[in-house]
């Protein structure tokens, strides 16, 4: 069985003069990201491959969310082809993880991130999967398990275990 976290960036500051790809977290979301990260390092087991988009904002709520990476059993990569990534192009960057890696968490954005979630979910709680339905929060997480190796996912192959969100934010109702 395989693990993955789905993990949207927490809060970011409305716009950098740089642009959006450099668009760092607010106050709010540094403490949403540390929030998040608590949580999924209680739901997770190690070892972590960490895939991260390499927009500002998803390498802090990394970073945050998991502070002591290398102690925690977790390795980071940064993913280019994540930014702004569409659900498909997030699948296709999951299916070419190896096996050795049983564990994996995507830290990305939304709405590709949020559409790959519904498309995963075959089967879970039904108060899990109507959150799911109902939108991704900033700094929320959705966890899958499947029964198959990485490069087999595929929409709806997914049970969805989880969805969390840290003090003070919502899933949308």
């Amino acid at each position: 069985m395989i693990t993955l976290a789905l993990l949207r960036h927490a809060k970011a500051v409305a716009e950098h003069p740089a642009g959006d790809h450099e668009r760092a977290l607010s106050p709010a979301g540094r403490r949403a990201a540390v929030g998040i990260g608590r949580l999924l390092v209680a739901s997770l087991s190690s070892p972590i491959l960490l895939l991260v988009s390499d927009a500002a904002r998803t390498r802090q709520t990394a970073e945050l969310a998991f502070p002591a990476a290398a102690d925690q059993g977790v390795t980071t990569r940064l993913e280019t082809a994540l930014y702004a990534a569409s659900a498909g192009a997030i699948l296709s960057c999951l299916q070419d993880v190896q096996a050795e890696h049983p564990t994996v968490v995507i830290v990305g954005h939304n709405p590709g991130l949020g559409d790959l979630a519904q498309q995963l979910a075959g089967r879970g709680a039904a108060p899990d999967l109507a959150r799911l339905q109902s939108g991704f929060p900033t700094g929320g997480a959705a966890i899958f398990t499947f029964d198959s190796s990485w490069s087999e996912v595929r929409p709806g192959s997914g049970e969805l275990t989880a969805t969390l969100a840290p003090d003070g934010i919502e899933w949308p109702a």
